[in-house]
């Protein structure tokens, strides 16, 4: 957290300009920044499609074309007449992905928003994206899901306040995020006077990680129930 992921997306999608070097792409970038970024409260599902569709340069026409599949991937034909301010988070999240997904991008940015909705979605989602990937798009994303990172990624840059840490395969990148989390365990342990946490924990062996400022001592079975 605070590492500068979303900024840095930010300055891909252009909505603010780097203090020093340049961003430079190869075709439309489209990004999820936020849940319903782009989207005003008061028009309908539908309408906000119109309105995205429009600021990401397409004709009505052309949103009208992919107007229904846009409707049927987030499953709300129900409630799309429906002004936006209704809608749950989980329905915000289904709507700007089916139409971010629609828009002709070859550049796709997304700021963590997969981790919403409920697990059938995230299944349709992570296929959509892999799709997107075969036709030769690329796609950006920050996670702290590191089984996503793995799946999706091929690439992975490692952010700590602000510094590219590493960038390289999802494996080795993983295992460079778990080392920093594990310093700042060890940072918050001796910031509250306790000692340094044992070696990192491997899978199978049942030790523990964290600084200790609450443990689980005992756990009792009290009867077959």
């Amino acid at each position: 957290n605070g590492a500068g992921k979303s900024t840095l997306l930010r300055l891909l999608c252009g909505l603010g300009r780097p203090t020093t070097g340049r961003v430079v792409h190869n075709g439309h970038v489209n990004g999820i920044l936020e849940l319903g970024g782009g989207f005003h409260p008061d028009l309908t599902g539908r309408q906000n499609i119109v309105t995205v569709g429009i600021l990401n340069g397409m004709t009505k026409t052309e949103i009208r074309a992919r107007e229904q599949r846009i409707i049927s991937f987030a499953e709300l034909e129900e409630f799309i007449d429906q002004p936006v301010r209704s809608y749950s988070s989980g329905m915000y999240l289904r709507l700007a992905f089916s139409a971010a997904m629609e828009f002709d991008t070859a550049v796709l940015i997304i700021d963590e928003v997969l981790a919403v909705g409920d697990e059938r979605f995230q299944k349709k989602c992570l296929d959509r994206i892999a799709r997107f990937k075969q036709a030769g798009n690329t796609l950006i994303i920050t996670s702290h899901n590191t089984e996503q990172i793995q799946a999706l990624c091929d690439q992975v840059l490692v952010l700590e306040e602000g510094q590219a840490v590493m960038q390289g395969e999802p494996k080795a990148a993983i295992s460079c995020y778990h080392d920093l989390m594990q310093q700042r365990t060890d940072k918050r342990i001796a910031q509250l006077g306790g000692e340094k946490s044992a070696a990192p924990m491997v899978a199978g062996q049942g030790s523990r990680q964290g600084t200790q400022e609450a443990t689980v001592r005992t756990v009792r079975l009290c009867d077959k129930n």
